[in-house]
């Protein structure tokens, strides 16, 4: 699928290629890794496609694009979570790339393919601030509506672990003296069984709280299997009289360390397990060169107490651009957008 320019081409690639370059961009994460990306694109009926941006031997950018074909008009869907990624560099040669990356992908799925394009940038852009808003108005994007903006608590870690727990707020900082007065066991680890375990803790916090999330435990497991080992999750336990009463998932790779889950029990709540669980995390980011540490997503409306449990550990409020769409221009594009309202309808008529 080699798209000549006069500097930069795509090639798509391999998952040995992948895993190689992956981690070399900035804003590498989670939503970058092979078995996620494929679990994800199964998820919605679609294919994950791995591409590379290369500037003639040299790949400075990838990105995962999920594509959805629709049934009975045809037409489809191409969209890209947390990306496109570029190599790190100044932010001017950053800029350059990602513009560059941003024509090859429209050229590619929107003009050659008559897909309609979606892309929500990487989330650290806008934590430095870097606005991608502008680069994607230009080329006729649009907000769209229907995926909601990502919005979270990002922890710069580069202040020092004395200066990052000064940041928090107190009340919260006493929550975290407690349960480290409490003496509470923790054990950590990437096993599949250490996440059953707390596969059971969260489904039990959900029936307590009558809540459900987007993307189940269930599915973060069955990824964990197929994941490599420098890719897997991270889990973690508090075990108190041989029973586990909270537990803590998160991924850290690349220049973020991201918060997926959480559970904790009464006995649990009454300890302060999660202040502890979170301080553990947030110095093991730290340790293992992260620049931020991500909340992972927060709803002040709809749930404010997890917000304000978030918010007080000293981070920034900081809302990802995006997702913007492009649509195929003229009827393919119109086509597209029905096939695709009424595949959706269909499912929705499936599982009800």
């Amino acid at each position: 699928m080699d798209i000549p320019t006069k500097r930069y081409q795509l090639k798509r690639l391999s998952q040995q290629e992948w895993s190689l370059l992956a981690p070399l961009m900035y804003g590498y994460s989670y939503r970058q890794v092979w078995a996620f990306g494929e679990a994800s694109a199964r998820r919605i009926g679609g294919v994950s496609d791995h591409i590379g941006l290369f500037q003639g031997a040299d790949c400075v950018g990838i990105a995962d694009v999920r594509v959805r074909l629709l049934p009975v008009m045809g037409g489809g869907v191409a969209y890209v979570s947390g990306g496109p990624l570029v190599r790190l560099g100044s932010p001017e040669s950053m800029e350059s790339l990602f513009n560059e990356f941003l024509d090859l992908l429209v050229e590619e799925f929107v003009q050659r393919k008559g897909l309609s394009l979606r892309i929500a940038p990487p989330v650290e852009w806008a934590a430095e601030g870097r606005l991608t808003e502008p680069v994607f108005h230009r080329r006729q994007f649009v907000a769209f509506e229907r995926l909601r903006r990502y919005r979270t608590i990002m922890i710069d870690l580069r202040p020092s672990l004395e200066q990052l727990r000064k940041n928090i707020n107190q009340k919260w900082r006493n929550c975290l003296n407690r349960a480290e007065k409490n003496g509470l066991s923790v054990e950590s680890g990437n096993g599949v069984e250490l996440l059953d375990r707390f596969c059971i803790l969260h489904r039990e916090l959900m029936d307590r709280k009558e809540f459900d999330v987007d993307l189940s435990v269930e599915f973060y497991r069955a990824v964990q299997n197929d994941m490599a080992v420098a890719d897997k999750l991270k889990i973690k336990l508090v075990v108190v009289d041989g029973k586990d009463v909270a537990g803590h998932v998160c991924s850290t790779l690349g220049q973020t360390s991201v918060y997926l889950l959480g559970a904790s029990n009464h006995v649990g709540n009454e300890l302060k397990a999660s202040y502890l669980l979170q301080w553990t995390t947030l110095m093991e980011a730290k340790e293992s060169g992260c620049t931020w540490y991500d909340l992972g997503g927060i709803d002040p409306v709809a749930n404010p107490g997890v917000f304000l449990f978030k918010e007080r550990m000293g981070g920034i409020d900081v809302t990802a651009d995006g997702p913007f769409e492009l649509r195929p221009k003229g009827i393919r594009g119109r086509v597209t957008r029905w096939a695709e309202h009424l595949y959706r309808t269909i499912r929705r008529r499936q599982h009800a």
